[in-house]
Formats: C-alpha cells, sequence, structure tokens
C-alpha cells in the first residue's frame, strides 16, 4: 500500500495514516462535522485545519529564499539542499532561486550586470556570459 505524504512550503511533512482522509479546500473555507443525538437533534462544529506534522525542518538561521543582500544574493538559496529530490520546497526553491534553470544557485542567478568593473561583474561575465559555462 502506498502512503500520502503532504509536504509544506515551511519544509515540514505530514504523512496521511492508513485510517485518515485527506479533504481539500480552498484558503478560508470552514469545513463542518455533524453530530447526531438520539432525539434528532444535528450539532454542526466547524473543523480547524490540521496542524500535525511528522517533520519539521530544523531551525536555520538562512531565513527565507526572498531574503536577499545588496546584490541579491540568498543565503537560504544557497543552503537549500538540492539533492532531497523532486518535493514541493524543490519546486518552491527552483522557482525562486534557479533562475537560470540550470540545477545550481550561483551568481548567474542572483547578479544584475551593471557594466562597471566590479568583481562581481567579472566573476559574472566570466561564468555566465561564456557559452560553455566556465
Amino acid at each position: 500500500m502506498s502512503e500520502t505524504l503532504i509536504s509544506y512550503d515551511d519544509g515540514s511533512t505530514y504523512t496521511v495514516g492508513e485510517n485518515e482522509e485527506v479533504y481539500v479546500a480552498p484558503k478560508d473555507t470552514k469545513l463542518y462535522t455533524s453530530q447526531t443525538y438520539p432525539k434528532g437533534n444535528v450539532i454542526f462544529r466547524v473543523r480547524a485545519p490540521h496542524a500535525g506534522r511528522d517533520y519539521v525542518d530544523p531551525e536555520t538561521t538562512t531565513g527565507s529564499f526572498t531574503d536577499v543582500d545588496d546584490s541579491g544574493f540568498s543565503q537560504a538559496c544557497a543552503d537549500f539542499d538540492t539533492s532531497v529530490g523532486f518535493t514541493f520546497g524543490y519546486i518552491y526553491w527552483k522557482k525562486s532561486c534557479d533562475s537560470n534553470d540550470d540545477g545550481e544557485y550561483n551568481i548567474c542567478d542572483y547578479y544584475e550586470p551593471t557594466g562597471q568593473a566590479t568583481f562581481q561583474e567579472i566573476q559574472y561575465n566570466k561564468q555566465c556570459s561564456s557559452s560553455d559555462g566556465s
């Protein structure tokens, strides 16, 4: 039997149990459960979204993919482990960090050329402007 694994943007996951079901609804939509009593009364209760997780990433000091320095560099993009395989986190990393779709995060992804003779400009031209990437 296969298992269903839910991956969240923050890197945490939840494995759906054997006797559990998953219901998907748009954000801010209320899901109700009902309880019928012997005299025929029915009570409806709003269900809170499931907050349980099997795994939560250890706290990192690198922040979010959108936290960048003056040059556009993101430490979170650089620290992300791309060897984990095809997960929602990896898809988010590809979208947020790997702008040239080469599978790695480097100066070609974050630096915007200025035309001025700076170390970053030289490195960018050497690494990103050549046809062989060297």
